[in-house]
C-alpha cells in the first residue's frame, strides 16, 4: 500500500480523541451588558453562564439620586412650559411702550 492509500484510509477509520486535564467550556456567543445610567447593582437574577430569554430583567440597579434627577427634569419642563405660554400670549402693552421709548431715545 502506498503512503497516499494509508492517509486516505485513515479518514474511514473512526478515531476517538479524549481531552486530558482541566478544561473550560465556553459559550459560542458572548454578550456584554451595559447600563444607560450610572448606579449600583441591587439584585442580580441570573448566574454567569445561565441561559436568559429575550427581554428578561437580568439585574436591578439602585440609582441614589434618581428622585432628585426626576424632580429637576420636572422643574425644567414646567419652566419651559411657562416660557412657551408667555411667548404664545405675546408682549404686554407696557413692554411695547417701553421698547418704543428706547427706540425713540436711540434715534434722538
Amino acid at each position: 500500500m502506498s503512503l497516499a492509500g494509508i492517509a486516505g484510509s485513515s479518514f474511514l477509520v473512526p478515531w476517538t480523541d479524549y481531552a486530558g486535564g482541566d478544561f473550560e467550556v465556553r459559550a459560542k456567543t458572548h454578550v456584554k451588558l451595559r447600563a444607560q445610567v450610572a448606579g449600583f447593582l441591587r439584585n442580580v437574577y441570573y448566574d454567569e453562564g445561565q441561559q436568559v430569554s429575550r427581554s428578561c430583567e437580568i439585574a436591578r440597579l439602585a440609582i441614589p439620586d434618581l428622585a432628585n434627577r426626576i424632580a429637576r427634569k420636572e422643574a425644567e419642563r414646567c419652566e419651559a412650559a411657562a416660557k412657551l405660554k408667555l411667548l404664545c400670549a405675546g408682549p404686554r402693552v407696557e413692554e411695547i411702550a417701553q421698547q418704543q421709548c428706547q427706540v425713540d431715545a436711540a434715534q434722538a
